[in-house]
């Protein structure tokens, strides 16, 4: 099996698309079978590690849906 690639680097810090005020630093990977990476995030009020998928995730602050209000 060929491991996945990571889009974001270990100690990247990242937003989360549905809150990007809420960001976190990506602490470590989980690889399940089929090759799907997960990322732990640690950050938030809580400093806890949380897994989150790659598409829930962005570097950038200020996210862009693409609607138009």
């Amino acid at each position: 099996m060929k491991l996945p690639t990571p889009e974001y680097e270990l100690c990247s810090i990242v937003y989360f698309k549905v809150n990007p005020e809420m960001k976190g630093m990506v602490t470590g990977y989980t690889i399940r079978p089929g090759g799907v990476l997960l990322y732990l995030v640690t950050g938030g009020e809580e400093m806890e590690e949380k897994e989150c998928w790659g598409c829930e995730l962005t570097e950038e602050k200020g996210f862009d849906t693409g609607r138009e209000e």
